[in-house]
């Protein structure tokens, strides 16, 4: 999948996840930028990727720990990045669009031939 493909994604799932929790506006624009942007963060892995691109660095070091496609885009993964948001007391809507977003980039990874 592309980095488009899976911010469209993570824009249509952000964008229903206001709809659930009846948030604000600000809050409901809010909510559909982290789902994007976690739509795309399972790639941090992928060093030519939009989100590896913007944080090389990083991208670089994830890539040599795990590989492409293994921990980022596994359920440990999603659940880990859960438990962090929770910790540090997220609000259970922002913390229901990261995982949302993260959950359809793997999702959408599997729907391809090649796979997770």
């Amino acid at each position: 999948m592309t980095g488009k493909t899976h911010a469209s994604c993570g824009f249509l799932v952000g964008a229903i996840t206001p709809q659930y929790f009846h948030t604000d506006i600000f809050t409901s624009i809010s909510v559909i930028v982290l789902s994007v942007i976690s739509s795309i963060l399972p790639d941090i892995c992928h060093t030519q990727s939009k989100i590896g691109r913007r944080f090389r660095l990083t991208s670089f070091f994830v890539r040599i720990l795990f590989g492409h496609r293994t921990f980022t885009h596994s359920l440990l993964f999603i659940i880990g990045i859960s438990f962090l948001l929770y910790f540090i007391q997220t609000p259970l809507y922002y913390m229901v669009a990261i995982v949302i977003g993260m959950f359809s980039h793997v999702i959408l990874d599997i729907l391809t031939p090649r796979g997770v």
